[in-house]
């Protein structure tokens, strides 16, 4: 059922992994595969983390799992190839995302479960969240480039550019949220 170049299939069967290349040489060719689940978690209750002018890329769930830490920065960065979400926060206020680029993360970009007031995602480049229809994460709430929940109270979003979304651009909730741009 392989028909379009880099479509693969795994058996369980064979253990092994298929690969479509059509009538190109593998040998000529650079695969890359995710062999981490994340490549950032934080350890518990560390506050005032900054990555800045870093990539990321290639992860089989979340590229930064960011939970219960407060006063992160996410700044001028490349996000690329998660599995699930490029950032996944919860528990973190005063996350701050700004002027970053993200590109194919299968569920979503930016992914705030709950507990993220005074969030800041500004002057970011979102591509291609969800690609792939039915390869996101099981759950109404994929596909989406930005995500903040009910109680993200004074978050602030704008001036971002969110192309090509599996299901919706910006899903946002909170008292005093502003969405500009």
């Amino acid at each position: 059922a392989l028909d379009q170049f880099g479509e693969w299939a795994y058996s369980k069967t064979t253990k092994k992994i298929a690969v479509y290349f059509g009538g190109q040489n593998p040998s000529n060719l650079t695969i890359q595969v995710a062999k981490r689940e994340h490549l950032v978690v934080n350890s518990p209750y560390v506050k005032n983390l900054t990555f800045r002018n870093l990539e990321f890329k290639g992860s089989n769930k979340n590229l930064l799992m960011i939970q219960k830490s407060g006063g992160v920065t996410v700044e001028n960065c490349s996000l690329n190839f998660a599995g699930e979400n490029a950032i996944y926060g919860s528990d973190t206020p005063d996350f701050i995302v700004r002027n970053n680029q993200f590109n194919r993360a299968l569920s979503g970009a930016i992914y705030f479960w709950y507990g993220t007031p005074r969030t800041n995602i500004s002057d970011n480049l979102i591509e291609n969240s969800m690609p792939f229809q039915g390869m996101a994460k099981s759950s109404d709430l994929t596909g989406i480039g930005i995500y903040i929940p009910a109680d993200a109270n004074n978050a602030v979003i704008e001036r971002n550019r969110v192309l090509n979304s599996g299901y919706n651009g910006i899903h946002f909730g909170g008292n005093f949220t502003l969405i500009k741009n």
